[in-house]
């Protein structure tokens, strides 16, 4: 089965998540984003190292996370 990314908004908690995490029957990690400001690339930078070592993955994003997604 096919991995899945999660992306939260900007500055929600990982464990927005749990209950889909719990539902889906993949591999699953969540973006951790930092509080506060950065920019687009570092988010993107963030989520690109959440998923190291995945060779391909599916991407689930809300608000900012569906941006960077």
């Amino acid at each position: 089965m096919t991995p899945l990314l999660l992306h939260s908004g900007a500055g929600l908690p990982t464990w927005i998540w749990d209950e889909v995490r719990a539902d889906v029957f993949a591999q699953t990690r969540v973006v951790s984003y930092p509080r506060g400001t950065a920019s687009l690339k570092e988010y993107a930078e963030i989520a690109a190292e959440t998923a190291e070592g995945w060779g391909s993955y599916g991407v689930v994003g809300h608000s900012l996370g569906g941006v960077v997604g």
